[in-house]
């Protein structure tokens, strides 16, 4: 009996890898699936120059955001020492948007206007640039008044793309 039923083994192994091997032929998404793909090695070296190269793009995205931050954070020690005006802050903070940057604030700012939304951003910046609370207090209230002030008169302040 054993030996009757090991060529019926060895057959169906024949078998079975015969329908293994069409079945990749036929359908190589289900090749890949399975990890068998390695006739598509150019595809893969494509598929990895891409990744690389958005992987640069990313980083000089994230490297040109920092960068931004900085520049911000600077205005916003500028304005806090009083240096400069809300308004001056707020022109600063409009040259360094881009349209992409109007879309977001549009989307996620609090203000009726542009010119609103960027002050409302200028303004958020500074509860984190002051440790001592009651200054903080003091400096917010002073800011929120002057913005008022501006918005009074915001139809001349109208930085918009």
């Amino acid at each position: 009996m054993c030996a009757i039923l090991r060529p019926c083994r060895s057959t169906l192994r024949v078998a079975l890898l015969l329908v293994l091997v069409v079945t990749v032929i036929m359908s190589p998404s289900w090749a890949a699936w399975i990890g068998l793909e390695h006739w598509s090695l150019p595809a893969m070296q494509r598929n990895l120059e891409e990744c690389l190269h958005e992987r640069e793009e990313l980083e000089m995205d994230d490297e040109h955001l920092l960068q931004k931050i900085a520049i911000k954070e600077c205005i916003v020690n500028e304005l806090i020492a009083r240096r400069i005006t809300l308004a001056e802050a707020v022109d600063q903070f409009a040259r360094l948007m881009t349209p992409r940057d109007y879309e977001i604030l549009r989307y996620v700012g609090r203000g009726q206007t542009d010119y609103e939304r960027i002050a409302r951003s200028v303004l958020a910046y500074v509860p984190l640039r002051v440790d001592d609370a009651t200054e903080r207090a003091r400096l917010l209230r002073q800011l929120d008044a002057e913005l008022q002030t501006l918005l009074q008169g915001s139809a001349a302040h109208s930085p918009t793309h």
